[in-house]
């Protein structure tokens, strides 16, 4: 079913567009750019984060042990 100026109507509206958007998305670089960017931030967050919890947890350890020695 049509609408006017032989632009699709309702449901089969909807689909168009959906269709459009997606095809758009796909070819659009930037947002895949920003995401892969996005993912490295995270992950050398992680590992940032997880190195100074190790050396927190190494300094706490040898203070404890320094402690327990009598320094």
């Amino acid at each position: 079913m049509e609408g006017r100026a032989g632009w699709p109507s309702g449901h089969a509206a909807e689909e168009w567009a959906m269709k459009l958007l997606l095809t758009r998305f796909v070819k659009e670089e930037k947002g895949s750019t920003a995401l892969e960017y996005g993912l490295i931030a995270a992950g050398l967050s992680i590992a940032i984060i997880t190195v100074i919890t190790q050396v927190g947890f190494t300094l706490v350890r040898l203070k404890a042990a320094g402690a327990a020695a009598g320094n």
